[in-house]
């Protein structure tokens, strides 16, 4: 069942007139009753006054009051109407006045009794009934048509003129001014960068945020660890720090720990100033800035229009983020490191890898009206920094020997007579090698010193010779977190080692004919120099037969070593007199179909043979002669 609320404007005319004829109607056989039964309430059931509660705009929509106060009669009561609207002062004076006049005219009540004739009438319709030759004026407020053919209506004295009311409202003073403005949005930032402060030793990460236009007032940080479930509050933050964006890449640096003054970065600031220092305050430790996952320091900060600047003279790759400089961007972050505008979000070790969700509602923001921020930390602060000034150096077995510096997330400043503290639960490193393109690992070494050794052994078996080149990175390892940033580098050695002996170590050939022969084979001490092979013995693995011995290839002549009629590998070695080197030789084959096709040289180094040179899939013509530089 529905139903429908009708609302009547006050103050009307009345709707009918009811004679003295109509009033007393009663049921057949029944004796009349009173035509009109009248009582009228005592002074003491009236308010002495009425107040009215409002919202007044003229006092910055604060709760207003107007009143109606009788002054005679002995009403004692006091009536109080709030009201949720705004409205003026004589509007709300007004209110009072006719509430206040209405509760003492409708203190007469009237019950009169109709025929259906009247059935049309309503509660709140005013009628007038005369009576006793007096018309009086009343205002309908229940009817009841329960006895068949009768209708029994309650009234109230009703008259029209309180309700044209005009007095004068009485205006409020002193009320405090407001401004009611919309919460300023919160742009936060988290920041899984480097510690910062030796303080910062654990997972956590940084929290930086200010608002997107002036006027914010601060935010409150919450994290849920249950994908957005619940959330817990951690702190509240209202310190607005520096923050923008860079509207100009910041280019790439390899000069090392002395100030960029080639490079420089623009960047648009959404809040706070930038300022410059000089180069000793930078040394000091002032005009630390985040630019994507690179922290620098700057000492000039040129203002080129308004929120924008310049930034250049810049030291790069501050608290182990050098790896980041090659990766900058238009567009990515920036934000001005300050100890008052930085808090610390803590983290456990448990957490790293892990998303969580984040909300930083501005103050006067409900959670709900918050964007959750996905993030999974790291663990970055924890991470080792990598190492510096690697080198390497070959010993005479071949070995390359790797050293490196370390350095320390803690307490790394330089101190007299004292190293910088581990900052880890025990030294270990990994060096791995690396093929040229720094995309393979070859070989990874793992050593607890800041010295690895990778032998000549390791380097045939990787490479199937001696290495030339040596490509590398270094890490050191957290017992936490695991690898650090790795230090990539790359030697070129000069192969020179000395020795009595050296061979040609042939592992394959053409293969027509079983047997192998080679016209001469010279050894050179430097690239395009003279042969040094005189002076000296030769030998072979095997003869053909006489006339082809091993003496041949070493005469500068046509004349040929043949090797014996079986399957490679065959070895031709010459034996100098004195220890020499070798950086380069050459090998003339006598016909293509008896050449070699895979070969390496070898020198012995008192217990073994090393193979610093290796080549494979060769093609001599008759008589054709071949250079290699080691």
């Amino acid at each position: 069942m529905s139903g429908r609320l009708k609302f009547v404007k006050r103050g009307g005319g009345a709707v009918a007139s009811i004679t003295e004829g109509d009033l007393n109607a009663h049921e057949w056989g029944s004796s009349p009753g009173n035509p009109l039964d009248t009582l009228r309430a005592q002074d003491l059931e009236l308010p002495h006054e009425v107040s009215v509660l409002y919202i007044n705009p003229a006092a910055d929509y604060q709760q207003g009051t107007q009143k109606s106060q009788r002054q005679t009669g002995s009403g004692v009561g006091v009536l109080t109407i709030p009201l949720p609207v705004a409205m003026s002062d004589a509007k709300a004076k007004q209110v009072a006045d006719v509430n206040h006049y209405n509760a003492w005219v409708a203190r007469t009540t009237y019950t009169l009794q109709l025929s259906r004739k009247w059935a049309k009438l309503e509660p709140t319709d005013v009628i007038d009934v005369t009576y006793r030759d007096v018309t009086l004026r009343m205002r309908i407020t229940s009817k009841d048509d329960a006895v068949p053919g009768i209708i029994t209506l309650a009234c109230v004295a009703e008259d029209s003129a309180i309700y044209s009311q005009s007095g004068m409202g009485a205006g409020e003073s002193s009320i405090p001014g407001q401004v009611v403005t919309i919460p300023v949005q919160t742009l936060g930032m988290l920041l899984d960068i480097p510690m910062l402060r030796d303080a910062d030793d654990d997972a956590g990460i940084y929290f930086a945020a200010c608002g997107y236009r002036s006027g914010w007032s601060g935010c409150v940080v919450f994290k849920s660890n249950d994908d957005g479930a619940t959330y817990t509050q951690l702190f509240a933050d209202s310190n607005a720090a520096a923050i923008g964006y860079a509207i100009t890449a910041l280019g790439d640096f390899h000069g090392g720990n002395i100030f960029d003054e080639l490079n420089t970065v623009t960047v648009q600031m959404v809040a706070g100033t930038l300022s410059s220092v000089s180069e000793t305050l930078v040394l000091n430790g002032e005009n630390y800035a985040v630019i994507g996952n690179e922290i620098v320091q700057f000492k000039n900060a040129t203002l080129v229009s308004p929120g924008v600047y310049t930034l250049s003279g810049l030291l790069r790759g501050r608290k182990g983020s050098e790896w980041a400089m090659p990766f900058h961007t238009i567009g990515e972050r920036f934000a001005f490191v300050s100890a008052s505008t930085f808090r610390r979000v803590p983290f456990q070790t448990s957490d790293i890898g892990l998303e969580r969700l984040f909300k930083f509602p501005t103050f006067g923001m409900t959670l709900q009206q918050a964007a959750p921020n996905p993030f999974t930390p790291a663990g970055v602060a924890l991470e080792c920094y990598s190492p510096v000034e690697v080198g390497a150096g070959r010993n005479v077995n071949g070995d390359y020997i790797i050293n490196w510096k370390r350095r320390g997330r803690i307490s790394a400043e330089w101190r007299d007579y004292t190293d910088i503290p581990l900052g880890e639960a025990a030294e270990s490193y990994e060096v791995d090698v690396m093929d040229s393109t720094f995309t393979t690992v070859k070989r990874t070494i793992a050593v607890s010193t800041n010295t690895a050794t990778y032998t000549a052994a390791q380097q045939i078996a990787d490479s199937g010779e001696i290495s030339s080149t040596l490509y590398l990175r270094v890490y050191q390892i957290s017992a936490v977190t695991g690898r650090g940033y790795p230090a990539p580098a790359s030697f070129e050695l000069p192969i020179a080692f000395s020795s009595t002996q050296w061979r040609i170590y042939v592992t394959a050939q053409y293969g027509v004919f079983t047997w192998l022969e080679i016209q001469e084979v010279e050894m050179m001490a430097t690239v395009g120099g003279a042969d040094q092979c005189a002076g000296g013995s030769a030998s072979a693995s095997t003869t053909l037969s006489a006339g082809w011995e091993a003496s041949n290839a070493f005469d500068n002549t046509t004349s040929t070593w043949g090797s014996s009629n079986t399957d490679p590998p065959h070895w031709i070695q010459y034996t100098f007199a004195a220890p020499v080197s070798v950086l380069e030789f050459s090998i003339t084959a006598n016909a293509f179909e008896r050449s070699p096709t895979a070969f390496a040289l070898e020198f012995y180094n008192g217990s073994t043979w090393v193979r610093i040179f290796s080549v494979a899939g060769q093609s001599f013509s008759a008589n054709e002669r071949k250079t290699y530089a080691v």
